[in-house]
Parts: C-alpha cells; structure tokens; sequence
C-alpha cells in the first residue's frame, strides 16, 4: 500500500464550495464585493492534471510500498492573495470581503498548508508543471463557461 498526500487540488470541475470556484463565480455574476471567510491561511495549490499524473506515476511505479508521499507545489499563498490573482485573472474589479458564515467552524481552520515534495521527486520523479496562474486561467474558463453550476451567495456545503 501507498499513501500519496495531494496538497489543495484545484482546477475544472472543482467543487462550488471551494475558494477558487467561489471567487470566479462571483466575480463572473458581476459581485462588487467577493465575501469569502478568513483570508489569511496559506494553501499549496496542485493543479488537477499534476494530481492526477503523481497518481499515475505511483501506481505504476515499482519498490515504492509502505512510501507516503507527499506532492504539491512547494510554495503557498494566502487566501487573500490567491482570490485576488483570481479576479485578474477573470478580467474583474471587486473588493474582498470576509464574512462570518463562511468561516470554518471554530479549530477546524489550519494557518498553513505546506508540501514537501522531495519524496515525490526522488521517488516518482514527479514535479509540478502547471503554474499556479496558468492553472487559475484554465479553472476560470471553466467557471466562466458553466456559470448555472454555482451560486454566488451562501456558503455550499
């Protein structure tokens, strides 16, 4: 058996109730005002396709039982920063608002989200090929392009 550890997978078809889709949707439906909770924790971001590849790369890889393996950028950024490179990349003007009801529970919150993909490389010979931007502009054609698929208001669960 192998454990292989994906830091904050993103990308087309992610989830309405992640960050990344939450912003575009609502900057997408024209929001003057993006509300999303704590703006301040740090995510490694691993594009869907680099996810997906390390998973390949695992299970077809020999004398690697019993490895955990973790894989993701090796770099983080923080909410903040991540729903505003958002909003350039949509093409939109709106103010970042944290919001009460989209906090996380209280102690659920985790500060910093950090790979180390050392292992990965070594074991897999896997790195990341997307750039986070280049990723976010894939993500953003999706959301663009499938906008009945999420609300702009409200905290999905």
């Amino acid at each position: 058996m192998i454990t292989l550890r994906p830091f904050n997978t993103y990308g087309p078809r992610q989830s309405a109730r992640a960050v990344i889709p939450t912003v575009l949707a609502q900057a997408f439906k024209g929001a003057k005002e993006i509300k999303l909770g704590n703006l301040t924790p740090q995510r490694d971001l691993t594009f869907v396709t680099d996810t997906a590849r390390a998973f390949v790369l695992a299970a077809t890889a020999s004398g690697i039982e019993g490895e955990t393996i973790h894989f993701g950028q090796g770099s983080t950024v923080s909410v903040r920063a991540l729903a505003e490179l958002c909003l350039e990349v949509a093409g939109r003007a709106a103010t970042l608002v944290s919001v009460e009801q989209r906090y996380r529970p209280e102690k659920s919150e985790v500060g910093l989200l950090l790979s180390d993909s050392s292992k990965a490389q070594k074991l897999l010979g896997w790195s990341p090929k997307v750039a986070l931007v280049d990723g976010l502009r894939a993500t953003a054609e999706y959301v663009r392009a499938h906008l009945d698929y999420y609300r702009e208001e409200g905290y999905i669960i």
